[in-house]
């Protein structure tokens, strides 16, 4: 339906917009329908709650960039919108279960 077309749109639009912050309310608006309604079909269509969405992409982009660039640790994580580095390293060993600098090492060993 439209409605769904409309909250996949959103969903579609998050991986561009990783650097800033993005509220629920805000998709939902642009989504134009309501907080509640949205958080539900986001869950319905992602399995995922709208802030761990944008986590996994936040930390898939950051592998991606830990992996193929020298970019430090801090940068990548506020780059990505994260409000410490602290924050960062705890979300990302939460999701890859091993440290930011970890998953760098792993990837490029000799470093």
């Amino acid at each position: 339906n439209r409605t769904m077309r409309r909250v996949a749109a959103v969903i579609e639009s998050l991986p561009s917009r990783l650097s800033g912050s993005v509220t629920v309310p805000e998709l939902a608006g642009e989504a134009g329908i309501g907080t509640t309604h949205f958080y539900r079909l986001f869950q319905d269509l992602t399995g995922l709650t709208p802030k761990a969405y944008i986590e996994h992409l936040r930390i898939e982009e950051a592998s991606r960039r830990l992996m193929q660039t020298d970019e430090s640790v801090m940068s990548i994580a506020m780059d990505l919108g994260f409000a410490t580095s602290q924050h960062f390293a705890t979300v990302f060993r939460r999701i890859k279960g091993r440290t930011p600098s970890e998953w760098r090492g792993q990837a490029q060993p000799g470093r």
